[in-house]
């Protein structure tokens, strides 16, 4: 962190330092700095992508979801193809319980990057809460095929299809 602080009292106004300073404030729990660092940057950098995915970040760490929301959906603005963004979006949305909207995040991050794990997951329990529930399976099986370790998708299934009244 020193070096950051070195690097910012000569660059204060750098996108990247801001971004890296800004990741430490998160990482040692202060998201309300970062947010406020960001914000300020953002004003000297307007719709600069990677300023409007670690707002996104800090913002989702204090829970103002909304916010974080529409920070990535800024970023994606200027790079549709940000799989990463797309994941963050998916997730801020789950938050605010706008769960078709959370799907489509996770979908377009799948179609993406089919091999991310937390994408299929997180479209599965998204599906649950929509009621999808053959989908939702479909979800967390493709959840274990990329990580059969992962306990937290054998879990799920276990519960959907006991609650489907299908576990044998």
């Amino acid at each position: 962190e020193w070096c950051i602080g070195l690097w910012w009292k000569l660059r204060p106004d750098h996108p990247l330092l801001a971004i890296h300073h800004s990741l430490i404030l998160r990482e040692t729990g202060r998201p309300f700095q970062a947010i406020t660092l960001l914000k300020r940057i953002s004003k000297q950098y307007p719709g600069h992508p990677l300023i409007n995915h670690a707002l996104g970040k800090a913002q989702f760490d204090a829970g103002h979801h909304n916010d974080a929301a529409y920070s990535f959906q800024q970023a994606l603005n200027s790079n549709p193809e940000w799989g990463e963004v797309h994941f963050n979006l998916g997730l801020a949305l789950a938050h605010l319980k706008r769960h078709e909207r959370a799907a489509a995040a996770f979908r377009r991050v799948i179609q993406r990057h089919p091999n991310h794990y937390k994408a299929h997951y997180n479209l599965g329990l998204v599906l649950e809460t929509l009621q999808q529930l053959d989908a939702a399976l479909a979800a967390y099986q493709q959840a274990i095929s990329l990580r059969p370790d992962e306990v937290d998708p054998h879990l799920r299934i276990g519960y959907l299809l006991t609650d489907l009244g299908r576990l044998e």
